[in-house]
């Protein structure tokens, strides 16, 4: 980014401030998180071990919190996947696993505390929990695996 300096031939008054156009891949990918934002209660990020934990065990443990609960997530290696298992507090009756760029959502049905997904692709993902209707469904922050 240039500005501050006047070049020969700008008019008089305030510096205009000249710059690289944003590239459209940018543009591209801010336009889709805003495609792409959850309705509902947010789980913030409260513990990742991998920033967290001077002591990096091979699987990785993520605490979300949000006003009504806990999501806990361990992550673990998998034949160049990962495995991924959780715990939602309050129980959640449906549970999705958001990955980044893709249309494609994992889903797990079924009133439980507990939820895994088996193979899921690296990349930036989220957790979606929905409740039996009568709360806001709850999203983690994203977070790359």
């Amino acid at each position: 980014m240039v500005g501050g300096r006047r070049f020969e031939g700008d008019p008089p008054g305030p510096v205009p401030l000249r710059h690289d156009p944003v590239p459209a891949s940018v543009v591209g990918r801010a336009t889709d998180a805003f495609r792409r934002q959850a309705s509902g209660v947010l789980a913030a990020l409260v513990f990742d071990s991998a920033a967290d934990d001077p002591v990096r065990p091979a699987q990785r443990v993520l605490s979300f919190e949000h006003p009504g609960g806990r999501v806990e997530i361990i992550v673990s290696p998998a034949s160049g996947d990962c495995a991924v298992r959780g715990r939602a507090s309050p129980a959640a009756h449906r549970v999705e696993l958001e990955p980044e760029g893709r249309d494609v959502t994992l889903v797990r049905e079924g009133t439980a505390e507990t939820f895994e997904f088996p193979a899921v692709p690296r990349g930036l993902v989220r957790v979606r929990l929905f409740g039996d209707g009568t709360t806001a469904p709850v999203h983690t922050d994203w977070v790359r695996l």
